[in-house]
């Protein structure tokens, strides 16, 4: 869909039906949410969903992925080489969605956050020739594994950190002899 301008109409049924589901999100558990539920909520029939989407967890997908360009287009404007201040660009991210990330902690769906990231993470590191792709496969899974669950318990603590002295309190940890 590159270059092509959708559909007005479609945007504003994809906004319903995404705004829909995650209200019953907040009522009901995922498991339970049908895509008549879905289509009742955001006063559309089912064809209207389904011209749309192919199930419920497409509309999750694709609003991630609509999430994973917004975080890229901050991570661009970003010096690459500031760990300090990539980390907390990304928890500031996710804070500024914490309704979201609470919906996906308590429905067992955070793992979505990796869609955010599948995308984006070797645009981050992109420009480091130093690493080998195998590298960078390990390196990346490892730094968004730990920032998924980072934002998991974050979540559960009901965000009660600040973003500062979360960022301070990862970095330090991964300066120190914690592993060992």
């Amino acid at each position: 869909m590159e270059g092509k301008k959708e559909n007005p109409i479609a945007l504003r049924s994809k906004k319903w039906i995404t705004d829909a589901l995650f209200k019953l999100m907040k009522e009901k558990k995922f498991d339970e949410i049908t895509i008549t539920d879905i289509s009742k909520e955001s006063d559309l029939v089912r064809q209207t969903f389904y011209k749309n989407f192919d199930s419920k967890e497409q509309v999750l997908t694709d609003y991630m992925e609509k999430l994973s360009k917004e975080l890229d287009e901050k991570c661009a404007h970003t010096n690459k080489n500031d760990i300090r201040n990539l980390a907390r660009l990304h928890l500031e991210f996710w804070y500024e969605k914490s309704d979201l990330v609470k919906l996906l902690v308590k429905h067992n769906l955070l793992d979505l956050i990796n869609i955010c990231y599948k995308k984006i993470i070797f645009n981050v590191n992109g420009n480091s020739s130093k690493i080998n792709s195998s590298a960078m496969k390990y390196s990346s899974a490892f730094i968004i594994g730990g920032l998924i669950k980072c934002i998991e318990i974050w979540a559960e603590d009901d965000f009660s950190i600040s973003i500062d002295d979360l960022t301070d309190s990862v970095l330090s940890t991964l300066n120190t002899d914690f592993f060992y």
